[in-house]
């Protein structure tokens, strides 16, 4: 690139010392050479796969829902590029607060974009929020700067932006807070159980959030390292300690980054891809990477925006993934279970066999029980919702329309039936006829007293007791006897 800019710039010089001894046909025709080389190297400049250089605080900006990388370095315009566009295009700012510096604007304040497309810029101490509306960037909160969560990892979810944890008021926070329809911050109804901590990183998969690493500041203000990961689901409002990482990701202090999912970690020659969900780190070796300190994928993760720290100077690009991810060379765990996580699935399912096992044994002593006190006695015993004579159940004597009206019996053994409401039960056995069915039902209402009388040994005629409606006295009513019971 920068050998083609050096040529065309020659031919340009070389141009300016010849043109005077060419002939007026050839001097009208490279009039216009001066103009086409500068137009090309003005469109290489801005080329995607080539540097563009950008300040210290400058910041980027992934729009998830046109899948664009904005890069915000200039109080006049912004650039955008889309997937493998070969030029960073330019948008001019309609309005910018006069208020406020674009200077402090682009150092204290980071970028992020929602589901929906909008580009938002959240105070770096977490407070006021600006929207980036039509090239105009305008204020939309009803809060002002807490400058109390620097640090914290700031994220959208669902159209919505989050904010945990942070330092502020010589503090280190696990404060969970969102950003409501109210424009006012708002404190998250769950229990935050994770430490507090700053400078940590996330991902967000499905309906859960990870994070992960991250400092946190004792006596002295001196940093200390959390190397852990947790999990905070949306949908149950939950959190868990998944363990510990396998590689502390250490922080690029001069450059800003763009407020990302951390899913690449770079430490030439080596590329780390992360995946948290899947508890995945994926290692690749890439020798062209010694001056990359950070990657971020676009949403296709086709490609991956380069952040280039060379000496003093920055410089962003965008690259296919493939160019970048090449080499695979191993796979590990991201994080160790810690022993609580491990533990609690061992216990959890230890407890449900145990469960299961009290039950069953709970239920077969109270049968044998129920069983053991009858044993001997000529009984009728009910356990659970079947029922039992002799250790054997009933559907063990009687079977067919027998066992429906036995069983219609023993369920009404505190009531007086009257047999002719039991018809429905033998409609479908026999032809639909009253002499039919009369027939029948007393058959089985026979079968059941004579075969009741030899299992329990019981005269025949103590079987049943008979009675007469208050009503109408031609109207016999009979039930089971209790002595059965």
């Amino acid at each position: 690139m920068c050998k083609l800019i050096v040529l065309l710039i020659v031919l340009l010089i070389v141009y300016s010392v010849h043109i005077k001894q060419m002939s007026s046909h050839i001097t009208r025709i490279f009039q216009f050479l001066p103009f086409f080389l500068l137009s090309v190297i003005t469109h290489l400049t801005f080329a995607t796969g080539s540097e563009l250089p950008v300040s210290w605080d400058a910041q980027c900006v992934l729009n998830t829902k046109t899948n664009t990388f904005m890069v915000f370095d200039n109080s006049k315009f912004y650039l955008t590029a889309r997937h493998n566009d070969s030029i960073w295009e330019k948008h001019v700012y309609k309005y910018l607060p006069e208020d406020l510096l674009f200077s402090d604007f682009n150092r204290l304040y980071r970028g992020l974009s929602t589901e929906n497309g909008k580009i938002l810029f959240i105070h770096r101490g977490v407070g006021e929020v600006y929207e980036l509306r039509n090239d105009s960037v305008v204020r939309i909160d009803q809060s002002f700067n807490h400058k109390n969560q620097y640090g914290a990892a700031v994220f959208p979810y669902k159209n919505r932006v989050y904010a945990i944890g942070g330092y502020g008021l010589f503090t280190t926070k696990n404060l969970f807070i969102f950003f409501s329809e109210s424009k006012e911050w708002t404190l998250m109804p769950s229990d935050v159980i994770m430490e507090a901590r700053l400078g940590h990183d996330y991902q967000i998969t499905d309906d859960c959030v990870y994070i992960f690493g991250g400092y946190f500041k004792k006596e002295g203000d001196v940093p200390l390292k959390r190397n852990d990961c947790w999990k905070f689901d949306f949908t149950t409002e939950s959190w868990t300690k998944l363990g510990q990482l396998n590689l502390f990701f250490e922080k690029y202090s001069r450059a800003t980054s763009i407020t990302s999912p951390l899913e690449l970690y770079f430490d030439a020659p080596y590329i780390y891809r992360l995946n948290c969900a899947e508890n995945k780190v994926e290692k690749y070796m890439n020798a062209d990477i010694l001056h990359i300190s950070k990657g971020y994928f676009d949403t296709s993760k086709n490609f991956i925006l380069l952040d280039h720290i060379i000496g003093d100077k920055r410089f962003l690009s965008l690259h296919n993934s493939n160019s970048i991810l090449q080499k695979k060379i191993s796979e590990t765990n991201f994080y160790t279970e810690s022993w609580l996580t491990t533990n609690k699935k061992i216990g959890a399912l230890i407890l449900a066999v145990l469960g299961l096992l009290v039950v069953v044994l709970f239920r077969q002593n109270l049968k044998s029980s129920i069983l053991r006190r009858n044993n001997g006695k000529n009984k009728i015993v009910k356990i659970n919702n079947d029922f039992y004579i002799k250790d054997i159940a009933v559907r063990d004597y009687f079977n067919g329309k027998d066992l429906e009206l036995f069983l219609c019996f023993l369920r009404n053994k505190e009531e007086y039936l009257d047999l002719n409401t039991l018809d429905d039960i033998f409609i479908s056995d026999v032809n639909v006829t009253t002499i039919a069915l009369k027939k029948r039902r007393e058959q089985s209402y026979k079968l059941i007293k004579d075969r009741l009388s030899i299992i329990l040994d019981m005269p025949i005629g103590e079987i049943f007791i008979e009675s007469l409606d208050d009503s109408d006295k031609r109207i016999k009513k009979i039930k089971l006897n209790a002595k059965l019971f």
